[in-house]
C-alpha cells in the first residue's frame, strides 16, 4: 500500500519543530535518546528540527512522537503547546481510559467549569467596554 504524502506549510513545520522541542524538554530526554525512542537517527531528528525537513516524515514516526508527548497529530502540527496544554492533553487521555460512568461525571464537571469561564470572560468583556 502506498503511503500518502502530506504537504506541510511553513507554519506547520515551525509548529512541529517548536512542539517537538517542548516534548523533548518535557520528557527530559536528550535529542539522541528521543531520536532512538521514535526509531530515527539523531541526524534525521536534527534535519527535522533545524532544516524543517519533514516532508518525508513517516506516519509511524509522527505517531511515536505523539505517543511520547501524549499529544495527537493535530496538536503536534498545530498551535505551539505550552506546559498547561501538554498536561491537559495528558489528563484527557487518562480520562478516556475511565469507565463510561466516570467519563460522564468528568464531562459534567468540565462543562460546568467551561460555563463558569465563559460567564467570567463575558463579564470581563462587558466591563472593558464601559
Amino acid at each position: 500500500m502506498k503511503e500518502r504524502k502530506i504537504s506541510f506549510n511553513e507554519n506547520m513545520k515551525k509548529r512541529f519543530k517548536d512542539n517537538v522541542y517542548e516534548i523533548i524538554r518535557k520528557t527530559s530526554m536528550t535529542q539522541k535518546k528521543f531520536a532512538k525512542e521514535i526509531g530515527i537517527s539523531e541526524n534525521t531528528l536534527k534535519s527535522y528540527l533545524v532544516n524543517w525537513s519533514i516532508d518525508n516524515i513517516k506516519y509511524d514516526t509522527v505517531m511515536k512522537i505523539c505517543e511520547l508527548g501524549k499529544v495527537c497529530p493535530e496538536e503536534l502540527f498545530g498551535e505551539q503547546m505550552n506546559q498547561n496544554d501538554l498536561e491537559m492533553s495528558e489528563l484527557l487521555r487518562e480520562v478516556s481510559k475511565l469507565p463510561d460512568e466516570e467519563k460522564n461525571l468528568v464531562n459534567g464537571v468540565m462543562k460546568q467549569v467551561l460555563n463558569y469561564a465563559k460567564c467570567k470572560n463575558s463579564m470581563n468583556d462587558t466591563k472593558s467596554k464601559k
